[in-house]
Formats: C-alpha cells, structure tokens, sequence
C-alpha cells in the first residue's frame, strides 16, 4: 500500500509527478487526465486507484478513476463536465475513467516536493509487485533529481510560481 498526498504537472502536460510514502512516480498522464486537472472542476474532484503493478522494478501501470458527486454541480459545471468526458454512474456521480503509466523511483531521491501541490487528502494505493522485484530491485536516476530530464526538472521549477499563486489541488474542497 502506497500513500499519496502530492502531485505536479509538468506545464506541458506530458508528466504528472506523484509523490507517494515509500517512493515517487513519473507518469505520462492522458491528456483527458490533465485536461481534467487544470479545469474549473479541479476543486470538486476526488479519485480511486485500481489495478496498479509493476511490470518489472520500476515500470508501473494501472487505472484511475476521477469523480464528482452531481449534486455538488451547476448546470455550467456539468456541461463542463461532459466535455471532458465524465459520464454519469449507477451512483449519480460524474465519473472519468482511464490507464496511465510511468516510472517509479525512491522517494528519497525527490528533491522538489516543495514544488508538488497538496491534495485535501491522502489516497491509498495498492500496488502489486511481484517478490522477484522486493528481492532484487533495480531503481534508476530519478529525473526529478539527477536532472536526466531537464524539461521535468525545469518543467516543475517553472511551476513552483504558478503554484503558489493559485495553490491548485486536485481534490480541494
């Protein structure tokens, strides 16, 4: 089980960074997935984790699932809403689906958590690693810290201004 409390986008929207408890992950998030994100809805969301797992010690994929409770929704809101895709469930709520995947590095090796935004609360998710991998890990350099990304590193230093002037969160209330 990992715990994650903050992310960041890189401002093109081609990296989504996840810092978790125990480690950090470098997606490559849909573009639904971030158009989602830096929408109007952005306050109002809340999220689930399913099916995440390693495919070998740093590959991980698996599904997510944003929501928004359609009672909580304007009308604006809701035609908002179906434009980026969500569609109602058997539970009323407004519901985007999706797969996302990427890397997954050693917290310790994150030096810009600082520039991360905060979500309202910590989601839990499980991913399953296969024993081979807790045996015998093999982690390589994280962009966010060795640099071997410069547009991520750039890309998230770029951002901590933005942030901190509109201090978005995913799941703000």
């Amino acid at each position: 089980m990992e715990s994650v409390n903050s992310l960041a986008i890189t401002p093109a929207g081609d990296k989504l960074v996840v810092f978790g408890g125990t480690y950090h992950y470098v997606l490559n998030p849909p573009s639904a997935l971030v158009a989602a994100l830096r929408s109007s809805l952005r306050p109002l969301l809340a999220a689930d984790f399913k099916d995440f797992e390693m495919r070998t010690p740093t590959d991980l994929r698996g599904r997510w699932t944003l929501f928004v409770g359609k009672g909580v929704l304007e009308q604006q809101q809701i035609d908002l809403a179906s434009s980026l895709g969500f569609v109602t469930d058997s539970q009323g709520r407004f519901v985007l689906t999706g797969t996302i995947a990427g890397d997954r590095f050693l917290k310790s090796e994150a030096k810009l958590t600082q520039g991360a935004e905060r979500t309202n609360s910590t989601y839990w998710i499980r991913v399953v690693e296969p024993p081979q991998f807790a045996r015998d890990p093999i982690f390589q350099r994280s962009p966010v810290a060795s640099n071997s990304n410069g547009g991520l590193m750039i890309g998230l230093v770029l951002l901590l201004p933005l942030l901190l002037v509109l201090n978005p969160c995913i799941t703000c209330k």
